[in-house]
């Protein structure tokens, strides 16, 4: 299997990105790259395209997650995506995993409420790999957080400048 991963360079006013190529167990490019990522339990992978590419295109999504504090530190709360004629195609709040701590309601707008939902990570992995593939060009702000917290892998990261 070979992963890509974006490496942030920052320069004073730009934030680029260097895609770095590896085929190697997941594990030992993490330890690799030194990266924060120690548990990757229940990490999933874009898959690659079905059939002839259409003629619109693989799509274009914009993705945005928000998160709340348990124990163990940031957590998926929230997903929301919409597609490139500004329409929302997902958008769903995410049954914890572990308790929670802080919703981070003023930032996230998130309340102990709206995560009363049963839909479980397991199943907004699965809905996200229906949309996506890994041609699907995917939009955000911290895309690499978001898709961290959504444990998803993406075989192309480019981050933009700020």
């Amino acid at each position: 299997m070979v992963f890509i991963f974006c490496l942030k360079v920052t320069t004073p006013n730009c934030t680029t990105a260097v895609a770095v190529m590896i085929a190697a167990p997941l594990p030992n490019i993490m330890s690799l790259l030194s990266m924060s990522i120690t548990n990757l339990q229940g990490f999933v992978e874009t898959l690659p395209p079905q059939g002839p590419e259409p003629e619109e295109g693989w799509g274009i999504f914009s993705l945005d997650c928000e998160m709340y504090y348990s124990s163990e530190g940031l957590e998926l709360g929230k997903v929301t995506v919409v597609n490139a004629e500004h329409r929302v195609v997902f958008d769903t709040c995410v049954r914890p995993e572990r308790p929670i701590a802080d919703c981070i309601t003023r930032v996230s707008g998130l309340t102990e409420a709206l995560m009363k939902s049963r839909v479980t990570m397991g199943q907004v992995q699965n809905t996200l790999l229906g949309l996506f593939n890994s041609n699907t060009i995917l939009v955000g702000h911290s895309l690499e957080n978001d898709l961290k917290a959504l444990k998803v892998g993406w075989e192309i990261l480019f981050c933009g400048c700020k």
